[in-house]
């Protein structure tokens, strides 16, 4: 035992993860039926009291952060005995609350001046009033029953053809209260995520089944699993106000004001297959045909291989082959869609994606994407994701790294570049969502926290680019031991 662990209670440093570790690495597999290391935890339930006090820089402004908090855990729950639609057996699933109220009390305003102590953008829309339940979670996205509300991150719909490491609160002015539930049933099940149960701009449904599992049939019939998949943005806009200067109108809460708004969606059919199953190797291969509605069609085919290298690390390939016809645009519904559909985050870009990627997808173009995880348990979760295509535009890159459940020191970052118009003229920062924060107990009562961030915030200039925001300070714990 190290001498951090000694300083913290396991059961105290196992739900003091108060965002980052559980917000920027919860990453759906591929297929339904995959492999995860053992986790971590204790058995025991844990009730953690937290304030959390220091110092944030945002949008030019210097803030003092007060936050009080609260984090439940209970391991183990039981919801049915026999569930046999499910495999038979017991479900039982871990439950994780988080309750915080974040107070910036602003003590040095630049310009433009605000004229307020309290940081009004946090608490200015009816998402921001749930705030304070932060986030519900029950389960894990693989297994069989799943739900998480509120903060989403990397959220990935089926095999992410569609909706892959999305993000639903990008803008640091305005937040949004996300709901993503999951059932897998041993012969049918189903996802739905919804990035804002207030006021929706994306959602995505799934619906698979596989006739033959749990028969006497083939093995080959019997893995087989076919899928439906819905997603859409109701509302995305071709253009943004803006006045005669240039300058991009703001509405009374602060956000972007949309042109020639309209529903924008894609359908999807998909067919995967476990081609090998063991207790440490897994198998499988997909195809996904999208169709964008009135834009054009893409084909991917693709598989993902999991090997358990021991009880406590998985690692996991995935490789996939696309083929964009006319109009689609492969990643169009990925990573940083929320800021996307207002500006594409494509160095130079002004116009909303929906718009910006319309002369670009005029050929047929095929495309790549490759993906590494490593998920141990005992030493960091890490996610690497590259797309790459023929045509421009097609290339993408994210990582997340972080320490996993259950480690005294917890630590993520996460990073994104939404699109680039080619490897060759890459620039690693333009355009990149950027987040980082560490977590180091000090004392049993004591921990030393410090946060940085490239996100989103709507201004007034042409160009909705990433901001800048730093932060540092101290939480004060207490907890059951």
């Amino acid at each position: 035992m190290n001498l951090l662990q000694t300083l913290l209670p396991p059961r105290v440093a196992a739900t003091l993860t108060v965002w980052v570790v559980m917000h920027l690495v919860a990453v759906t597999p591929a297929a339904q039926d995959v492999l995860r290391p053992e986790p971590i935890t204790s058995d025991e339930p844990s009730v953690v009291l937290y304030a959390r006090t220091g110092w944030q820089w945002l949008d030019d402004d210097h803030f003092a952060l007060i936050e009080p908090g609260m984090q439940l855990t209970f391991r183990d729950l039981s919801l049915g005995r026999d569930a046999r639609a499910f495999g038979g057996g017991p479900l039982r699933f871990d439950l994780e609350i988080d309750l915080q109220a974040p107070l910036r009390l602003r003590f040095v305003d630049r310009a433009p001046s605000d004229d307020g102590v309290l940081r009004r953008d946090d608490w200015n829309e009816p998402a921001e009033y749930l705030r304070w339940l932060s986030r519900i979670e029950l389960g894990t996205p693989w297994g069989p029953l799943y739900l998480r509300t509120g903060d989403l991150a990397n959220v990935r719909v089926g095999h992410g053809s569609q909706v892959d490491r999305v993000l639903n609160n990008l803008d640091m002015d305005h937040f949004r209260w996300g709901l993503h539930t999951a059932v897998n049933a041993t012969r049918a099940g189903g996802t739905l995520m919804l990035d804002d149960v207030t006021r929706p701009t994306l959602f995505s449904t799934r619906l698979w089944a596989s006739p033959w599992a749990g028969t006497e049939a083939a093995a080959t019939l019997r893995s087989l699993a076919f899928g439906v998949t819905v997603t859409g943005d109701p509302s995305a806009p071709r253009a943004l106000a803006a006045d005669p200067d240039g300058a991009l109108l703001l509405d009374g809460r602060g956000r972007y004001i949309g042109l020639n708004e309209g529903f924008t969606g894609m359908l999807g059919f998909d067919l995967e297959a476990v081609v090998v199953r063991s207790e440490r190797f897994r198998l499988t291969l997909y195809q996904d045909v999208n169709i964008h509605l009135t834009r054009g069609t893409g084909w991917h085919v693709g598989g993902s291989a999991g090997w358990a290298v021991s009880p406590t690390t998985v690692i996991e390939l995935r490789g996939e082959l696309r083929v964009a016809g006319r109009g689609y645009a492969p990643g169009f519904f990925h990573g940083v869609y929320g800021a996307s559909r207002y500006q594409a985050q494509a160095p130079g870009a002004t116009a909303p994606l929906r718009t910006f990627m319309a002369p670009h997808t005029t050929t047929l173009r095929t495309g790549y994407l490759v993906e590494l995880g490593i998920w141990s348990s005992r030493a960091l979760e890490l996610s690497w994701t590259m797309t790459g295509g023929s045509g421009a535009w097609d290339e993408s890159m994210s990582l997340r790294i972080a320490t996993p459940r259950g480690l005294p020191v917890h630590g993520a970052l996460l990073w994104h570049l939404p699109l680039a118009e080619s490897w060759s003229r890459a620039r690693v920062m333009e355009r990149a969502l950027a987040i980082a924060e560490v977590q180091v107990p000090v004392l049993d009562w004591l921990v030393v926290w410090a946060n940085a961030g490239r996100r989103f915030r709507s201004t007034a200039e042409p160009f909705y680019l990433p901001t800048h925001d730093y932060g540092a300070g101290v939480s004060f714990v207490w907890g059951n031991r």
